[in-house]
């Protein structure tokens, strides 16, 4: 059984699979892009993937210039395919240099962090004074660890988390039916959820490994099992 508050009606047009993203990314998308209000520019690391993907076209129907920071350069093609104007790839040399500068060119004072690990500590390192780092994922593997009071208090930088069940759980009903309005929109918008696998609960198991080589490219669906 699922709380009311966490419940959301889907849309005739919008696919069972469709409705699984709904949630997970659409909604988290649209969570992340309200606290951002105030925002001229954005910075979204893990861009290449699907809530990247989602809370670029969400950004940009705002008028939110997005810069947008990926692993490796054969992903960088695809998002320029796709209308980005700004990407930058984190394994390149010069890369936090370039991201100073184009952070201060565009005045990109949050960003959105789905990497964590060391990078975050990075980005507190290279954003303008005053920025906020939001953590939203974890691809790295690895917790944020850092000694940040120079960044904290010294450039009074801020480091924050979200979870979009919270963020969601503390909407009123009124407002939840609007966002999940602007989450099917928005997954319209994006021509529904990128699949890259369907397994069943078995087959996952199995292949957990190498699911976790490629998160790009796709989303994982997982069946029950019969």
């Amino acid at each position: 059984m699922a709380l009311i508050a966490f419940c959301m009606p889907l849309a005739k047009d919008l696919s069972d699979t469709d409705g699984v993203n709904l949630l997970a990314n659409a909604t988290t998308a649209i969570g992340l892009l309200d606290l951002a209000r105030q925002a001229k520019a954005v910075v979204i690391t893990g861009a290449a993937g699907e809530l990247g993907r989602l809370l670029k076209i969400a950004a940009r129907s705002r008028g939110v210039s997005v810069i947008n920071v990926v692993h490796r350069q054969n992903q960088v093609q695809p998002l320029r395919g796709e209308g980005a104007d700004h990407v930058l790839v984190a394994s390149a040399d010069g890369f936090k240099v370039q991201l100073g500068a184009l952070a201060g060119e565009l005045g990109a004072t949050m960003a959105f962090d789905a990497v964590a690990g060391d990078f975050t500590r990075d980005l507190l390192a290279t954003l303008p004074d005053g920025s906020e780092v939001v953590v939203v994922g974890r691809l790295s593997g690895r917790e944020v660890t850092f000694e940040g009071l120079d960044y904290l208090i010294g450039r009074q930088m801020k480091l924050s988390g979200f979870d979009v069940n919270r963020w969601l759980g503390s909407q009123s009903k009124f407002a939840v039916i609007s966002t999940a309005r602007k989450a099917a929109a928005l997954l319209r918008q994006g021509h529904g959820t990128r699949v890259q696998h369907r397994l069943n609960l078995s087959d996952l198991a199995i292949q957990f490994g190498d699911l976790q080589q490629d998160q790009t490219t796709g989303k994982t669906i997982v069946f029950p099992n019969g």
